[in-house]
């Protein structure tokens, strides 16, 4: 049986990669750390290009989350790794646990050098899969800046819909994707 949400995998692997999951005790860490420094130094992999040193982006509201519930650290931050090449080439995350209509939503990131690749696209669908497989999960959500066009293409090519817009209090105005569950069960994107 594969790994599901429930069972909280280290590890979601992809054809070339691997989502390493930031337990409770690494993510809590952030919360102290010192500008520059890396907390992923002591991982099996390189990271080259700084993943979490100098741009800590979702860390600072996955820090409280994880704070008040050590149990939605699960669907949250992980690193992407390039397994082939054994460095850091991104993150990607949940927003939170599936909320109360069953609704995740996800982000990610890849470094500037190793995009145009698909490694993006990959690791989208290896975290969906994962996340799907746990029942509670019907919608998946992406919001992206109209100027993100890479962005936008890669959702929608997984089969993701654009369902409105909103105004982020960080990021600015936002287009709103959704691709439910059941769809990406049957598509086999």
């Amino acid at each position: 049986m594969p790994p599901t949400p429930e069972t909280e995998p280290e590890l979601i692997s992809t054809e070339r990669l691997d989502l390493v999951l930031l337990d409770v005790p690494e993510v809590l860490a952030y919360e102290f750390v010192t500008p520059g420094v890396d907390l992923l130094a002591g991982k099996p992999f390189e990271n080259p290009y700084l993943m979490l040193v100098n741009d800590l982006g979702p860390l600072q509201f996955r820090i409280a989350q994880v704070k008040a519930d050590p149990s939605v650290n699960r669907w949250l931050l992980r690193v992407i790794v390039h397994r082939s090449a054994n460095r850091a080439i991104g993150i990607i995350n949940f927003h939170d646990s599936p909320n109360e209509v069953g609704m995740v939503e996800i982000g990610y990131r890849i470094a500037e050098p190793e995009r145009r690749q698909g490694f993006a696209r990959e690791a989208v669908l290896g975290m969906s899969h994962w996340a799907i497989a746990d029942q509670r999960v019907h919608t998946l959500r992406a919001s992206i800046s109209p100027a993100n066009i890479a962005s936008r293409n890669l959702v929608a090519g997984l089969g993701f819909v654009e369902v409105g817009m909103q105004e982020d209090d960080i990021d600015g105005p936002e287009i709103i994707y959704e691709l439910s569950a059941e769809h990406l069960r049957n598509n086999q994107v």
